[in-house]
């Protein structure tokens, strides 16, 4: 997504005891769209795309505590999906992660 882009919606919804979230992207502190932009590996390096991955996941962190206040108040996430943009045939795949136990 280019920078001059904004997001007229919000990225957070709350419904009853629930947060939905969707959309994100990693964002920069106005909340603008962050590069870098393209597919991994031919525009995108690895490194950029994962630096790219971890500012995403920040992104969805802050945009929950400011729709709920206190992360303390999560008990549990239900459901966690990420995508990468890269060309066919693309050969690495994100890494799989293993919640820790609470």
């Amino acid at each position: 997504m280019p920078p001059e882009v904004r997001i007229s919606f919000s990225w957070v919804r709350v419904v009853g005891s629930r947060v939905i979230v969707s959309g994100h992207g990693a964002q920069a502190p106005d909340g603008s769209p962050q590069g870098p932009f393209g597919r991994v590996p031919d525009v995108v390096s690895l490194e950029q795309a994962q630096l790219s991955a971890r500012a995403a996941a920040l992104s969805v962190i802050s945009s929950v505590q400011r729709a709920i206040g206190d992360l303390d108040r999560i008990e549990a996430w239900l459901s966690v999906s990420g995508y990468v943009n890269a060309t066919p045939g693309y050969p690495k795949r994100p890494q799989g992660l293993t919640p820790s136990p609470r």
